[in-house]
């Protein structure tokens, strides 16, 4: 994260002191504003910082954003901003296995990708990671003057690709070998593999809530074609919609 004047960031708190009242309970999941100089702050890493957190709240004007209802969708049940003028600590490495494979494979590809135009480079990590922080103000006028913007978004259509690609390729190699379709068919080893790659992406991808819906949906597909079930687009519809909503009880709410 670079410098900046303003930033917005999530925070996943893990243990936090009131002033005067010792630990409190804080919600696991958090929206900061941070003013001023913002330090580098990286996927996986552990802070302490001085925060000054409220309930979530928004206006719900006819025709705008209910903003409190996009936070409680999203699972957010507290914002704040970080005190100025108080000391932020970078602590030791060890935060989420999954945040910290994706900064390391962020830093990667940012070594990797250093004589590569910025625009460009900026376009591979926000499909390959979901990172959409390098993207300027000018990329995004033109995306969304061309009605192109949700194709930077991950989710079920880069998964739905990658999956499928994935499946096509298992499937197309396998059925060469006569002792591996013996063992198991083609169409069931590629439905792991396709099942498989849905699962790997979306946690590249961050597992935000577009990519969980469309892992979820995937995976749905991908078990009917592995256990060799019905596969009418209605049954499977709805046997999708049941498994996003034991997984996420808020999705209705967008």
């Amino acid at each position: 994260m670079k410098t900046a004047a303003r930033a917005s960031i999530f925070w996943f708190f893990e243990a936090a002191k009131s002033d005067g009242h010792g630990e409190v309970t804080v919600p696991k999941k958090i929206r900061l504003k941070w003013f001023g100089a913002v330090p580098p702050v990286q996927l996986g890493e552990h802070w302490r910082i001085h925060v000054r957190l409220k309930r979530p709240w928004g206006f719900a004007n006819p025709g705008g954003l209910d903003y409190e209802r996009w936070l409680f969708g999203k699972g957010i049940r507290a914002t704040g901003y970080v005190k100025p003028n108080t000391p932020a600590k970078r602590l030791a490495d060890g935060g989420h296995p999954v945040h910290s494979l994706r900064a390391r494979l962020h830093q990667r590809m940012q070594a990797v990708l250093s004589d590569m135009d910025s625009e460009n480079r900026a376009v591979i990590k926000a499909l390959t990671l979901g990172e959409r922080s390098e993207m300027g103000h000018e990329h995004w006028q033109m995306l969304t003057g061309t009605g192109t913007s949700h194709l930077l978004a991950i989710s079920g259509l880069h998964v739905g690709l990658v999956s499928g690609m994935i499946y096509l390729l298992i499937f197309q190699l396998w059925k060469l070998s006569g002792p591996l379709c013996m063992r198991i068919p083609a169409q069931r080893a590629a439905a792991l593999g396709g099942m498989a790659a849905a699962v790997t992406y979306a946690m590249l991808a961050g597992f935000s809530i577009p990519t969980q819906r469309a892992m979820i949906m995937g995976s749905v597909v991908f078990a009917a074609v592995f256990f060799g079930r019905s596969s009418r687009p209605w049954h499977l519809l709805s046997m999708a919609l049941f498994a996003i909503l034991v997984w996420d009880p808020y999705a209705v709410l967008s």
